[in-house]
């Protein structure tokens, strides 16, 4: 894997987990702008979500990913590292909904 594009997490707390993507020059779409590319963003996203999962199971299970719909808002502003929080909301014996959003500076 190239250095940088791994993504590193914070503790999770009993809100969810966030992951920390560096900023890297091979995850940029548009070289032109720095602009990282939105399949960088959706696998950030589908990471973390998949990861919320192990904070509410009492012991690790695999759970791949059924269904992902991502709205893109704005692109993120290249230099700067990426934040994919994600928690999960339903709990059931088959299905667990995750939700979850990418943001830089301000988690707000």
């Amino acid at each position: 894997m190239r250095e940088g594009s791994a993504p590193n997490f914070c503790p999770p707390t009993e809100e969810g987990i966030t992951l920390v993507m560096p900023y890297a020059s091979h995850l940029v779409g548009d070289p032109s702008t720095g602009v990282i590319h939105g399949g960088a963003l959706t696998s950030l996203m589908d990471t973390a979500c998949g990861m919320a999962t192990l904070c509410v199971l009492p012991e690790f299970e695999v759970c791949p990913t059924l269904d992902l719909r991502v709205d893109y808002m704005h692109p993120a502003e290249p230099h700067k590292p990426v934040y994919g929080f994600a928690q999960c909301y339903r709990v059931t014996t088959d299905v667990i909904f995750t939700r979850g959003f990418a943001y830089q500076d301000d988690r707000q």
